[in-house]
């Protein structure tokens, strides 16, 4: 969202002036009403600039109940102005719908006006989602990863975990790709941020960890890029067992804390929050507000806790009020990024999550987890199936409502409320 917005003030950079500057200006100032005012006003001229419709969809993507407009805006500049910038916001549009099919015929359309790098990305992201992996290795111009197809028996290999727009959850899912490499007899040398070392040390494939910029002499190098793993993935055996190990010592601390009579539940609903160009903090397609989650935490003999650290949303005393215990606030702090939350983890029957790492690591560790997914859902969780080739223990309720998990959600209340009473029956 935030490249585009830059990249469409570079396409046209002759076109500040009129109501298009002024919507610029606006922006600038963090005045959202006067920024959309502005781009409003050039949009009715006859010659007006089209960057000016592109924002007007853009900053609408940013609202759910602004879709419609953002949908609107997008159509009648591809009908307006039909050119490549019309025609990448149209597929952007439609993706934010969870229209993928819509979304791509716009992504091809792009490119009959310009064979654009980001823009094979997006449809290589498409095929992967629908599971056409021959046109997404003919579009990708990635390099792609060892699947089995030569030896690397004794080579060294080094797999770059923190890689420019990455984040934790997808490095614990690209450290699957060790296992793969260190069974086929590889040295395997990953370089990540100091805090990661210790949980990717714990799986027992990784022969050395780097942290800075240290040169080593690797006979062949993977950045993190988890649409190229997911296309190697089709070419290597199905591997779907737990590939992290929480730590004993942490295991018997929390052991020794968490109530062990319940059916204990750890709650995950608030990722990385969006921002908008006008500063303001939104939850984001993925997060779930708390308000929506009272919906589960009422279920008798069930204890919820949180696995958040972070409460950008609510106070700690709203979760508290919610029905939701609170851990140490410290967590992670000592032994690393996901220790100690391993450990609790694996003292939880079940992890309810929003897409985010701790839905991740719930999966690699073998642990029960529901994951709730957003219209708009990422392409390495396919279209439409409730279970996923990455972890055997998850599984995915899938929203159809945009800006609501409602819906969703009493369907989870549900499945946990018999959940628990096929629980205590088998006593």
């Amino acid at each position: 969202m935030k490249y585009w917005l830059i990249l469409s003030v570079c396409t046209f950079p002759c076109a500040l002036f009129g109501g298009y500057h002024k919507g610029m200006a606006r922006m600038r100032a963090k005045d959202k009403q006067g920024t959309i005012q502005a781009f409003k006003e050039e949009v009715e001229k006859t010659d007006f600039i089209v960057n000016a419709y592109d924002y007007l969809a853009r900053i609408a993507l940013f609202y759910p109940n602004s879709i419609p407009e953002a949908v609107a805006y997008a159509e009648i500049l591809t009908l307006r102005a039909p050119c490549q910038l019309a025609f990448h916001s149209l597929a952007d549009v439609y993706n934010s719908l969870g229209c993928f099919n819509a979304s791509i015929q716009a992504f091809r359309r792009t490119l009959e006006f310009e064979d654009h790098g980001l823009i094979r990305i997006e449809l290589f992201k498409h095929y992967l989602r629908q599971q056409e992996y021959d046109k997404a290795a003919a579009i990708s111009s990635h390099e792609l990863y060892w699947h089995g197809n030569f030896d690397i028996q004794g080579k060294k290999i080094l797999l770059i975990f923190d890689t420019p727009g990455h984040g934790s959850g997808d490095q614990l899912m690209f450290l699957r790709y060790a296992r793969y490499l260190k069974h086929a007899g590889a040295y395997v040398i990953a370089k990540a941020k100091q805090q990661m070392k210790p949980i990717l040390i714990t799986t027992g494939y990784i022969d050395e960890v780097i942290v800075d910029d240290t040169v080593t002499d690797a006979d062949y190098t993977y950045k993190n890029n988890i649409a190229c793993f997911m296309l190697a993935m089709q070419r290597l055996p199905l591997d779907t067992d737990p590939y992290i190990k929480a730590d004993e010592t942490l295991e018997e601390r929390w052991r020794a804390k968490l109530d062990l009579k319940d059916f204990k539940v750890g709650l995950f609903w608030q990722g990385t929050y969006v921002q908008t160009c006008f500063g303001e903090k939104l939850c984001g397609a993925r997060g779930i507000a708390l308000q929506e989650l009272q919906i589960l935490t009422d279920i008798p003999e069930v204890t919820f806790y949180s696995l958040q650290q972070l409460y950008t949303f609510e106070t700690k005393e709203q979760v508290c009020a919610s029905n939701i215990k609170i851990l140490d606030p410290d967590i992670d702090t000592e032994h690393g990024s996901f220790m100690e939350t391993a450990a609790i983890i694996k003292q939880l029957d079940l992890v309810i999550s929003c897409d985010s790492s701790i839905a991740h690591l719930a999966g690699a560790l073998g642990i029960p987890v529901w994951m709730l997914l957003p219209l708009e859902s990422d392409f390495r969780w396919l279209l439409h199936r409730q279970t996923t080739f990455w972890y055997q223990t998850m599984h995915l309720y899938r929203s159809k409502e945009l800006g609501t998990w409602e819906k969703t959600l009493h369907k989870v209340k549900d499945d946990l409320i018999q959940l628990v009473r096929f629980k205590q029956k088998e006593g």
